[in-house]
C-alpha cells in the first residue's frame, strides 16, 4: 500500500512540474513574439536540418556559393524560432528554393501576415508545435523515410502466440493443473518469440513511429483551431487522419520517452507487451499504413513544416525596421528592363543605411574601401532570394522579375580540391555564365579575378562582363579599377561609393552615388591606422608619380 501512495505521489509531482513548466514556455513564447531572433547555432544540426532539402529539393535551388557569400545561414538562424524539427527542415528548405510561382508566394505572404497580426492564432500554433517538440540531431523528414524501412512482422503469428496465452490463462480457471501447465508453456513461447522479434527491430524504429504518432496528434490539434486562414489546410489534414486512423492507439505500447512517469509507464508496458506482443503487431501495422500512403505521410511534414515556418517568419517581419511585398513583371518593358528598389537595407547590419537604385542594365560600383560596396551587393541578391522565397523585400519598394540568383563574391583557395585564389574564382564565374545561356540571371560579383595581375584582369574582366550584360542578365559588378569602368561604360551604369575625412579621420555616408569614383582611400587608410610617416608619404610620392607618367618608378 506504501508503495502505491508513493508511486501515485511521486507521478502527481511530475505531472505538475511538467505542467507548470509548459505553463512558462507558453508565457516566455507570448511575451518574446516579436522582439527575439533565433538562437540555434543551425552550423551544429547542418546534417539533420538539411535532409528535407538534400532528398527532395536539392537538384534546384541557391547553390552553396550564393548561400556561403550571402550568409544565408545567419539569416536562416535569424529567422529560425520554430518549435518542431518540421518547421526548422522546411524553412531551410524554403529558403534555399526559389519559388517561380507568384500564387504560392502570396500563400506564404499571406499565412505569415495573418499569424504575425492574429495574436490568438500565433500562440495556439505555437503551443501544438512547442508539443510536438524539437529533437536535436535528428531529422523529422528522415524519421519519416525510416517509418517505410522496418522489417516485415507476420501480424498473423504474433496474434497466435497471444491468443494461445489467452487460452492458457483461461484454462487455469477451469483446470488448474492443466491450465498451470499451459501457462508455463505459453510464457516460454511468448517470452522466446518475443524476444526474438524484438531484437529484429532497432530501437530507432520505435522512436520514429512514435515521433509520427506525434505528428499526427499536432495535425488532430490543428483541426481544432478555429480560424479561417487554416481552412485550406483542414481538409487535408482531415483526410490524412482518416488515412492514419488508429496509428495514434497502438503507438501507446511502443516506447514513450523520457522522465519519472515514462519509466514507470515503461516498466508496466513491458510485462504487457511480453505477453500480448502489442508493441511488435502496432509496429508493423504502423509501418506498413506509412509504407503504403508515404506521399499523405511526406504531406503531413509539408502542412505541419509549413505552418511552423510561418510563424518563424511573422516573428522575423516583426523584428524589421520595414518591408515590402515584392512586384513581380512577368514581361520585359521599355520602363523596366531589370529591377527597381527603393531605401534598400541590408536586414543584418545595425543602423543600416537605406539606397535606392533603377537597373535597367548592368552596374559597375567604384569606391574606397570599407565604403559599401560588398554590403550593397550582398542586400541586392539577398533581396532577390528574400523576394522568391519569403515574398518580402527589405525596402520600401522591390519590383523585378523571377530569376536565377548567382554571387561569386567571397571566394577563398581550397587545399582540398588543390584551387587556387584564381581557379576558384573561374570556376565560380564560369557557373554564372553557363546559367545565363540558360535562363533570366541576376548575378553580384565582387572584384572579378582579383586573384591575377592587373592587365589580365581588366582584358578578362571586360570581356566577361561583356556577355554577362547581353541578353537576360542583370549583373552588378564592384571594382576598385577605374579603367575597367571606363571601358564598360554604355553597357554598364556606373555607381559609386566615397569616403570624407574630417580632422584626420576617415568616415562613410555609405550613400550610392551616380558615376565613376576616381579616389582611393587606401594610403589613407594606413595614415589613419599609425603607419609609419616615412612609409605613408613614399607611398604617396610613388603614386603620384605613376598617375603623370603611366609607369611605376
Amino acid at each position: 500500500m506504501e508503495i502505491v501512495l508513493f508511486i501515485t505521489m511521486v507521478t502527481v509531482i511530475a505531472l505538475t512540474a511538467q505542467r507548470l513548466q509548459k505553463r512558462r514556455m507558453y508565457r516566455y513564447r507570448e511575451s518574446s513574439f516579436g522582439k527575439e531572433k533565433g538562437t540555434d547555432n543551425w552550423r551544429q544540426e547542418e546534417e539533420s536540418i538539411s535532409c528535407y532539402h538534400r532528398t527532395e529539393l536539392s537538384a534546384e535551388g541557391i547553390d552553396d556559393i550564393t548561400w556561403n557569400d550571402l550568409e544565408l545561414d545567419r539569416i536562416y538562424n535569424d529567422m529560425n524560432i520554430t518549435q518542431s524539427n518540421c518547421g526548422a527542415e522546411y524553412l531551410y528548405a524554403l529558403l534555399r528554393k526559389p519559388a517561380t510561382e507568384e500564387k504560392l508566394l502570396s500563400e506564404r505572404h499571406q499565412m505569415s501576415e495573418k499569424i504575425k497580426e492574429d495574436r490568438d492564432l500565433c500562440l495556439n500554433l505555437q503551443r501544438v508545435f512547442f508539443r510536438l517538440g524539437k529533437v536535436y540531431g535528428a531529422s523529422a523528414y528522415e524519421m519519416l523515410l525510416h517509418c517505410t524501412t522496418a522489417l516485415h512482422i507476420p501480424a498473423l503469428f504474433h496474434v497466435g502466440i497471444f491468443l494461445f496465452t489467452l487460452i492458457a490463462i483461461i484454462a487455469l480457471f477451469i483446470n488448474p493443473w492443466v491450465g498451470g501447465c499451459l501457462c508455463v508453456l505459453a510464457l516460454f513461447v511468448s517470452l522466446y518469440t518475443y524476444y526474438k522479434a524484438v531484437l529484429r527491430i532497432p530501437d530507432s524504429g520505435r522512436w520514429y513511429l512514435k515521433n509520427f504518432s506525434k505528428m499526427l496528434k499536432a495535425a488532430d490539434k490543428i483541426v481544432k483551431i478555429n480560424s479561417p486562414e487554416l481552412k485550406p489546410y483542414l481538409y487535408e489534414l482531415q483526410e490524412i487522419l482518416k488515412c492514419f486512423r488508429g496509428v495514434r492507439l497502438q503507438s501507446v505500447f511502443l516506447a514513450s520517452g523520457t522522465g519519472i512517469v515514462s519509466d514507470a509507464y515503461e516498466l508496466v508496458l513491458d510485462y504487457i507487451c511480453i505477453l500480448t506482443h502489442a508493441d511488435v503487431l502496432a509496429t508493423g501495422s504502423i509501418t506498413t499504413k506509412v509504407r503504403k500512403h508515404f506521399s499523405k505521410a511526406r504531406r503531413l511534414f509539408e502542412i505541419l513544416g509549413f505552418l511552423d515556418a510561418m510563424t518563424a517568419v511573422a516573428n522575423y517581419k516583426l523584428l524589421l525596421p520595414f518591408y515590402s511585398v515584392p512586384e513581380f513583371v512577368k514581361e520585359e518593358t521599355k520602363d523596366l528592363k531589370g529591377f527597381i528598389v527603393e531605401e534598400l537595407y541590408h536586414p543584418n547590419v545595425l543602423e543600416p543605411v537605406p539606397n535606392s537604385i533603377t537597373a535597367t542594365n548592368g552596374i559597375v560600383l567604384t569606391g574606397s574601401n570599407a565604403s559599401g560596396k560588398s554590403t550593397f551587393l550582398k542586400a541586392v541578391a539577398l533581396n532577390g532570394i528574400l523576394a522568391q522565397t519569403i515574398y518580402l523585400s527589405t525596402s520600401r519598394r522591390y519590383q523585378g522579375y523571377f530569376c536565377k540568383v548567382y554571387t561569386s563574391m567571397t571566394l577563398r583557395d581550397s587545399i582540398e580540391n588543390r584551387d587556387s585564389y584564381f581557379l576558384a574564382e573561374i570556376k565560380s564565374l564560369k557557373r554564372i555564365l553557363e546559367a545565363s545561356k540558360k535562363e533570366r540571371v541576376l548575378c553580384c560579383i565582387d572584384e572579378v579575378f582579383r586573384g591575377t595581375n592587373t592587365p589580365e584582369r581588366i582584358a578578362a574582366s571586360t570581356e566577361i562582363l561583356e556577355s554577362l550584360g547581353d541578353g537576360n542578365t542583370i549583373c552588378l559588378a564592384a571594382t576598385h579599377d577605374i579603367e575597367l569602368a571606363r571601358l564598360l561604360e554604355g553597357t554598364y551604369d556606373n555607381y559609386y561609393f566615397m569616403e570624407q575625412v574630417l580632422e584626420g579621420e576617415i568616415t562613410f555616408d555609405y550613400k550610392l552615388l551616380k558615376g565613376i569614383s576616381y579616389t582611393g582611400n587606401a594610403l589613407k587608410l594606413l595614415k589613419a591606422y599609425g603607419y609609419p610617416e616615412d612609409i605613408v608619404e613614399r607611398a604617396g610620392r610613388r603614386l603620384l608619380g605613376y598617375q603623370a607618367s603611366g609607369e611605376w618608378e
